[in-house]
């Protein structure tokens, strides 16, 4: 019985033939050299030392010799366009959130002296909305208004006094 099993499998003639294509070798990724890439890839990145957190802001100058101003944590750097190094360096107390040319040419801050003008009324009217309410018969429409005008304050206290 084995004999014929194997004679019958053995008779089996394949139908169709499926050539087998060799597999194909990977082609490199590199690309050829155009103009415009040996163009860019001559910029090299510089470095900036001594930067002890992320750039929150860039400015430029407007007149020359073209100097940029770099805001990081509570310092501005004054960097050269020419040499690329830091010419002066500005140190504060609070955060620089932004910083900007003007067009004379003199430097511009906003700090975080900002964010206390609007944060400290914002707390103040939070404490205090509930006791505004229950004078006025409850309701939000009391601590809305004191909201309100403690926010224009500090709006015209930000605009005006500070620099």
């Amino acid at each position: 019985m084995e004999d014929e099993l194997r004679v019958r499998l053995n008779d089996h003639q394949p139908s169709k033939i499926f050539p087998v294509k060799p597999k194909s070798t990977p082609k490199p990724l590199s690309k050829p050299e155009t103009p415009d890439s040996r163009y860019w890839s001559s910029f090299k990145p510089h470095s900036i030392p001594n930067l002890v957190s992320s750039i929150s802001a860039v400015a430029f100058s407007p007149i020359h010799p073209h100097s940029f101003a770099v805001a990081h944590s509570t310092t501005v750097s004054l960097f050269s366009s020419n040499t690329l190094t830091a010419s002066r360096r500005f140190s504060f107390k609070d955060v620089v959130s932004s910083v900007s040319f003007r067009s004379d040419g003199a430097i511009g801050l906003s700090l975080g002296v900002l964010n206390l003008a609007i944060v400290i009324p914002q707390m103040v009217v939070s404490l205090g909305a509930g006791q505004f309410d229950s004078w006025f018969g409850g309701g939000n429409l009391p601590g809305f208004v004191v909201g309100a005008i403690a926010a224009a304050i500090s709006g015209v206290v930000a605009i005006t006094v500070l620099p």
